[in-house]
């Protein structure tokens, strides 16, 4: 929760509240999304009491949309061998979420809390062919742990080189550009359709197989 002086300043540009070494952004997140309900018409509220909790709520007027629910006639359908994937995200309810889809499409799945997590097991489940990384956790990154995942393949090249696809809410060219050139190969910005998680996952599994 926050204190009535952190409330008042929290739309502005470049606001963060908390304590510093917690942070994580620019502090625009909230300004852009009071721009963006305001200029639609609507309202955004902030209700908060220090060490309890926050609630936001927002409203706005919006037309009726109208919905085609795709058919399975409508997509082409994947292909993807069953194969062994490691799930990297401190959010349990990512973790949960991907693993789910995963499994029902006949994949084989692990989870791993943050990066240090990650190496480790990776290191010791050599049959690991693709491995989700969220790239914000604590203990250690998902850049640091792309890093040491490449230097540690370097060091055993009778190995297979395993697919790496960073997971981020941050949908900035310079991040992404970050992310790949630490070693990731493909890169999908949260919220993530299913239709492109599983895109990703055949092209890369088919470059591997070239």
């Amino acid at each position: 929760g926050m204190t009535q002086e952190e409330q008042a300043s929290l739309f502005n540009r470049f606001s963060q509240v908390g304590d510093a070494p917690l942070q994580v952004g620019a502090g625009l997140g909230l300004c852009i999304c009071k721009e963006i309900i305001e200029s639609m018409g609507g309202d955004i509220q902030v209700q908060s009491q220090k060490h309890v909790g926050t609630t936001f709520t927002f409203s706005m007027a919006c037309d009726m949309a109208t919905y085609r629910r795709k058919s399975s006639a409508d997509a082409t359908p994947l292909h993807i061998p069953s194969t062994h994937i490691l799930v990297v995200d401190d959010n349990l309810i990512n973790q949960k979420v991907l693993k789910r889809h995963l499994e029902a499409a006949g994949h084989i799945c692990d989870v791993a809390d943050n990066g240090a997590l990650a190496v480790s097991f990776y290191e010791t489940h050599p049959d690991v062919r693709l491995i989700f990384m969220d790239i914000e956790m604590p203990v250690m990154n998902g850049l640091v742990a792309t890093a040491k995942i490449r230097e540690w393949e370097a060091a055993h090249p009778d190995l297979h080189r395993v697919g790496i696809i960073g997971l981020s809410g941050n949908a900035r060219s310079e991040h992404i550009e970050q992310a790949l050139s630490t070693g990731m190969d493909e890169f999908i910005v949260k919220p993530y359709e299913k239709t492109v998680l599983m895109q990703k996952i055949a092209k890369l599994l088919e470059s591997y197989e070239e």
